[in-house]
């Protein structure tokens, strides 16, 4: 591999034995083997695709990956995406301080896993934001072709 090239990789791995629902409002991938892990997405007919839902449980970084991947890929008829906007990505706390360091923890987690989702897309991250609105955080991902 030459330095001007870019590794691009794979998540076919990772993905086994994740499983797709899909209805007219959804797509959501499940791990049969963690009751407590999804990811949603809305269908989208742009490059831009919103997860309603990523509750990423214990599973690893590449097994988040793939499930937003398989999400994605179902939910859009886009070649590839130039943002994810994930909403509501940490639970609302009493205390405003407990909830943003939650939140820029899940941000974080979130992140490492969209870097190995934007390298199978052989794509490179441009932009990451959190936001609040009305007590609850949001995290916004654009990204750039390689």
């Amino acid at each position: 591999m030459s330095s001007g090239q870019k590794r691009k990789v794979a998540l076919p791995a990772a993905a086994a034995g994740l499983r797709v629902k899909t209805d007219d409002f959804s797509v959501q991938v499940e791990a049969p083997d963690d009751a407590t892990f999804w990811a949603r997405a809305l269908p989208s007919n742009s490059d831009e695709v919103v997860v309603t839902d990523l509750k990423r449980s214990d599973l690893s970084t590449e097994r988040v990956a793939a499930a937003v991947e398989l999400a994605v890929e179902r939910a859009t008829l886009a070649p590839n995406v130039s943002r994810l906007r994930f909403l509501d990505i940490a639970p609302s706390r009493r205390e405003p301080l407990a909830s943003e360091q939650r939140a820029r923890q899940e941000a974080a987690q979130i992140t490492k896993a969209m870097v190995l989702f934007a390298l199978a897309r052989s794509l490179r991250i441009e932009d990451v934001t959190l936001e609040r609105d009305r007590g609850k955080f949001h995290l916004d991902m654009t990204f750039q072709p390689e």
